[in-house]
């Protein structure tokens, strides 16, 4: 496959960040992939403004990867079973995973900064942008 994948516009999604799905045959901006080829992952990347913290949620099915590109990144996540929720700060080039049933929240602590990541998700997500 002879051809390069890039990062469209940004959409906010309900939890109240920012994303772009570039590489994943069910979404928007790549209908001509077989369905085969990413069936067991989605590549999203996101944004967070200064100071935006998502909804706290969760995600039944899927474990996440959450890698920061720029800027720095507070995730806080409690997973089933813990009696109280931790804290872990995360700087570019490193990543968090969040597990199927944890639930987390991400946070731009920078008053001045965007936070860029990438959302690694297995297995693949299908997302439906209408509405």
């Amino acid at each position: 496959m002879n051809r390069l994948f890039s990062v469209g516009e940004l959409f906010t999604i309900p939890d109240g960040t920012r994303v772009s799905p570039f590489l994943n045959p069910f979404d928007v901006n790549e209908k001509e992939l077989p369905l085969s080829l990413f069936s067991g992952m989605s590549i999203t990347a996101g944004e967070l403004d200064p100071r935006a913290e998502s909804a706290i949620h969760f995600h039944p099915i899927v474990a996440q990867v959450t890698w920061v590109i720029e800027g720095q990144l507070v995730v806080k996540m409690k997973e089933e079973g813990q009696e109280d929720a931790y804290r872990l700060d995360v700087n570019p080039q490193e990543a968090v995973l969040t597990k199927p049933c944890t639930f987390f929240q991400l946070i731009n602590p920078s008053s001045t900064s965007v936070v860029r990541v990438l959302y690694i998700v297995s297995p693949a997500y299908v997302f439906d942008a209408e509405g």
